[in-house]
């Protein structure tokens, strides 16, 4: 090997040295920015743990709306079954009254006479 070639190989060690430098520089900072307090693994983290919260108000928020729903659901079939009964009342009392008034028909039939009942002093 001569001196030209050693020379060479020197050269492109040290520059080989410097690069592995600049990369050991560059993922000190990519390991801060990345796993350190402020960095995007922390923040990722921060950020999960708002969207989990986040997410627990919104299943709360839903169990109420799905008990509001239930309710609901029992308050209108209760609603049907008072219609129906108010329809059958409804019925009877029609029918009671037809009958009061033909009893009442019946009675100023047998008594068409209409009686005073204004006292006069004479």
């Amino acid at each position: 090997m001569s001196e030209a070639d050693a020379k060479q190989i020197s050269t492109a060690l040290q520059r080989v040295n410097a690069l592995l430098a600049r990369i050991d520089g560059m993922a000190a900072k990519a390991d801060v920015q990345v796993l350190g307090p402020q960095g995007t693994v922390s923040e990722g983290r921060a950020g999960a743990a708002q969207l989990n919260a986040l997410l627990g108000d919104a299943r709360q928020t839903l169990k109420k709306v799905d008990a509001l729903l239930v309710e609901a659901q029992g308050a209108a079939s209760n609603v049907r079954g008072a219609t129906h009964d108010l329809d059958a009342l409804r019925g009877e009392v029609d029918a009671t009254v037809r009958k009061v008034e033909l009893l009442v028909d019946e009675v100023n039939r047998k008594w068409p006479f209409k009686r005073e009942t204004e006292l006069q002093l004479k």
